[in-house]
């Protein structure tokens, strides 16, 4: 990380695959010595529990994924998993996470692989994983320590999962849903991804997005891609015989359908500026001609144009077929200084070019349809039928891959959320005891820990001596080192910190210890005398009644008491 991260890197993340293949001893104990098939086979099987298609593992070993390195080749395959390949990898990810945390220190590389054995799309198979999480034999935790573990990672896990990025591109699916149903008129109503009208898009308001997906889906077709796909087949075919028909029969129909498909052709390369893009360059060049002053006046002089003339209206003259070649030159040169005129020309061009092109195709189609008998008005239908049939498959497609990426973010944080209930019924039903107003305590040993925010600079609290007793633990969670140079001073100030870390320390205060954990990095405290606490103190204290600060153990983010 820190190689990574230094300014400048002295790693890239190129560099670190390419270490994993060739210098990592896991990856030659997995993977060493295999052919690119099993090579593929075995990341697949490793993945997503499964072996590839043969279409996929002809594409990946001979096909055009051939070029790929073997460094890459685990990304390109998350990169094209679909829905159900993604979730199995994360709930594989959410797994080996909680058995990393929990494992701490005492990390197995047998005990990693074991727990992620049966891991697949279901969210029962992450239960059933964090149920076995404490028969680990590197789990050398109380069972509750690893249920609490389990809830905290998993929730931290759900948690990320809501982040800017997988907002965002639940964004841009909503956005391609809406564009896809304007272009294609289907007339869905869609959703407000902003339900609170708060100017902001939250990760569960984004969610919208799959199902404004499925409903524009619906509008597109009631019918499988396989039925279109058949359907748009049969209307190519329909097409090629009414073309045959018409060309083999009627005089002058060769050069005409010919011209004809050449205008359709030539029109599909063509797009129309975005009206966006048209109202914003219109409305900056419109600005400049008003602070222009004389130079904007001496352009319309220069280009014989009849005053005034505002930005709109030369877009308007220049996208115009009816306008002749010649004026377009003139108004061209006549306005080429003025700041913000070759953007507006540039798209007055492509508009004007878009409906010249359509110009074309009506044109010739009239030539076609002006041909002697009915074949010609036959093989019209059929071109426009297989059209339809064409852009119906081709938009029920763009809607299937929507639906299916924003499916495949959806039922990822759902798979989240189940790992969050799983973890935190597995909890609920141990002996762990949360910390509420006041730890309770029973005869038998307890585990404490904190409910999510309670463990705070504010947390000022007494556990007595008949709640914590010999053999019980109290849960603090990982990311502390326990320090023993840190004290207190005679003024109540901590000093002798590390100021990088994270720290806990013991402080014996007569019959009871001070558990002094920092919420903060930081080295020294000016916390006030008897450890008093407050928003400032960078500090949270948990005094411990009737205990010896060396009958305590704190390791892998568990205060111990092992008198």
């Amino acid at each position: 990380m820190a190689e990574l991260n230094a300014e400048p890197a002295l790693m890239t993340l190129e560099n670190l695959r390419a270490n994993f293949v060739n210098e990592q001893p896991e990856y030659e104990e997995i993977y060493g010595g295999l052919t690119r098939d099993e090579t593929i086979i075995e990341i697949y099987n490793n993945l997503f529990g499964r072996a590839p298609d043969a279409t996929g593992l002809a594409y990946w070993s001979t096909g055009e994924g051939a070029a790929v390195n073997a460094d890459q080749l685990v990304v390109a395959f998350l990169n094209g998993a679909s829905a159900a390949d993604a979730q199995v990898v994360t709930n594989k990810v959410l797994v080996a996470s909680i058995y990393t945390s929990a494992a701490g220190d005492n990390f197995s590389t047998e005990d990693a692989a074991a727990i992620l054995v049966g891991v697949d799309g279901t969210t029962a198979s992450v239960s059933d994983a964090i149920a076995g999480l404490t028969d680990l034999p590197s789990v050398a935790v109380p069972a509750a320590i690893g249920l609490i573990e389990a809830a905290a990672v998993a929730a931290k896990s759900l948690a990320d999962f809501e982040n800017e990025e997988n907002t965002d591109a639940l964004i841009a699916i909503n956005d391609d849903v809406a564009a896809l149903n304007t272009a294609g008129g289907y007339g869905a109503t869609l959703a407000d991804l902003d339900a609170d009208s708060d100017d902001e898009v939250s990760y569960t308001e984004a969610e919208a997005a799959l199902a404004n997906a499925e409903d524009v889906r619906d509008a597109v077709s009631g019918l499988s891609t396989g039925v279109l796909s058949t359907q748009a087949t049969e209307a190519a075919a329909d097409l090629a015989a009414a073309r045959t028909t018409l060309v083999n029969g009627t005089n002058g129909a060769v050069a005409a359908v010919r011209a004809f498909e050449a205008a359709i052709a030539a029109d599909a390369a063509l797009t129309a500026p975005a009206q966006a893009d048209v109202d914003l360059r219109t409305a900056q060049l419109e600005a400049t001609a008003q602070n222009s002053g004389a130079a904007w006046s001496n352009a319309i002089t220069a280009a014989k144009l009849t005053a005034p003339v505002t930005a709109d209206d030369l877009f308007a003259l220049l996208a115009d077929t009816a306008t002749s070649a010649s004026v377009v030159s003139a108004v061209n040169t006549a306005f080429a200084g003025i700041e913000g005129f070759s953007a507006v020309s540039t798209l007055a061009a492509q508009a004007n070019a878009k409906a010249a092109a359509d110009a074309k195709v009506q044109t010739t189609a009239q030539a076609v349809d002006d041909l002697s008998g009915t074949a010609a008005d036959d093989y019209l239908d059929a071109f426009d039928a297989s059209v339809a049939a064409q852009e119906l498959l081709k938009d029920a497609q763009a809607a299937d891959a929507l639906v299916n990426a924003a499916d495949a973010i959806v039922s990822s944080h759902d798979s989240l959320e189940q790992a969050v209930s799983n973890a935190n019924t597995a909890l609920n039903n141990s002996a762990a005891e949360v910390y509420a107003a006041g730890f309770t305590g029973t005869s038998g040993a307890d585990v404490f820990y904190f409910a999510a925010g309670d463990l705070d600079q504010t947390l000022d609290i007494n556990v007595t001596d008949a709640a914590f007793n010999a053999g019980d633990a109290l849960y603090i969670g990982q990311g502390y080192t326990l320090s023993s140079v840190t004290e207190l001073s005679d003024t109540g100030a901590l000093v002798g910190g590390n100021n990088s870390a994270k720290e806990i320390f013991f402080i014996q205060n007569g019959t009871d210890v001070n558990v002094v954990v920092e919420t903060a990095e930081f080295g020294s405290s000016t916390a006030a005398a008897n450890l008093a606490v407050n928003a400032t103190d960078n500090v949270a204290v948990i005094t411990l009644l009737g205990v010896n600060a060396e009958d305590l153990s704190f390791s892998n983010g568990v205060i111990s008491y092992v008198a």
